[in-house]
């Protein structure tokens, strides 16, 4: 089989798989039953992950996010489900740090020093997936220059899973990513909106079966917004991405001993302050088997920022 049949072939199975997996979760559970009140003002971080919990617990199914704005800090995922964003519904992440609570580290890696916030989170899953058409928005700019606490320093030192990279009194990165997966089997992101991450718009560690397709990112929120980071993991289908990043876009990332493996990135439109599609910084186990075809790099439309230069820093 030439290279060309292989790629059609492998994207025609990714894309089918993950289809067949979603369109099986038929039990519905709408957040506004749980006590989501969608005004963007009250937090309804609690009705959310009630609606998951329960979701979850019945077998998983769809949560459903009717047309509103629904406020929230660190919702946690759970196997088998999947959360659909309706036409005009919108998830603002909090501007207030401490609706995001310090979480340890199921995977080692060179990056854990930094990592211990999401707004949307799962580790150690499998089957799913946040669909629709709806807005994810992490408010990022609000989440920026933080100081650290003593306080946050002790919760650091509590849940560090490598004391050798840890540096007592550092000030380390508490801002929250919008999206991070880790571990996780079988997940796919769909047609959504994501903008102004805090720090990275969406992070997949060690995770295996990672469909990607028709989401739009506007990435400037704060500092290292990059659009998408694929690290140590495998079987990656990105495809139809439309985004704009203050920092790297497409990033395949290996910050421990996984190797990033089986990767199509296909007909994106990425544009960037710095990188468009990069390998790296972070190289430790390595890459394997990527494909990239019939995708747009270039330049950023936005109006400054917090990395690169206006022109960019180079397209891959």
């Amino acid at each position: 089989m030439n290279s060309d049949k292989k790629y059609y072939f492998l994207l025609s199975i990714y894309l089918l798989l993950s289809s067949l997996l979603f369109s099986a979760t038929k039990t519905n559970y709408n957040v506004l039953y749980y006590g989501a009140v969608a005004d963007g003002k009250t937090l309804d971080t609690e009705a959310i992950q009630k609606a998951i919990d329960e979701c979850a617990d019945n077998g998983g199914g769809t949560v459903n996010f009717p047309a509103g704005n629904y406020l929230t800090g660190t919702i946690i995922m759970k196997d088998n489900v999947v959360l659909h964003l309706q036409a005009g519904s919108k998830i603002l992440g909090s501007k207030n740090i401490e609706n995001y609570p310090m979480y340890s580290q199921p995977v080692a890696n060179n990056m854990d020093k930094d990592v211990y916030r999401a707004l949307i989170r799962g580790e150690n899953l499998k089957n799913i997936g946040i669909t629709g058409l709806g807005v994810i928005d992490g408010q990022g700019k609000y989440l920026q220059g933080i100081p650290i606490t003593d306080e946050d320093i002790k919760e650091i030192e509590k849940v560090y899973t490598d004391k050798s990279r840890y540096i007592p009194g550092k000030k380390n990165d508490q801002r929250p990513f919008l999206l991070r997966f880790v571990s996780c089997n079988n997940i796919i992101v769909e047609g959504i909106t994501l903008q102004h991450p805090a720090k990275w718009t969406q992070h997949y560690l060690a995770c295996d079966g990672v469909t990607v397709r028709d989401v739009k990112v506007y990435a400037h929120g704060g500092e290292n917004n990059d659009l998408i980071d694929i690290d140590g993991s495998q079987n990656v289908v990105i495809t139809g991405m439309i985004g704009d990043s203050d920092d790297d876009g497409i990033t395949l990332k290996s910050t421990g001993k996984e190797i990033v493996e089986n990767v199509i990135i296909s007909d994106c439109i990425l544009r960037s302050r710095t990188n468009p599609i990069k390998a790296g910084t972070d190289s430790y186990g390595g890459f394997r088997n990527i494909t990239i075809t019939n995708c747009y790099i270039g330049p950023s439309l936005a109006d400054g920022g917090y990395s690169g230069r206006d022109e960019g820093l180079a397209g891959i």
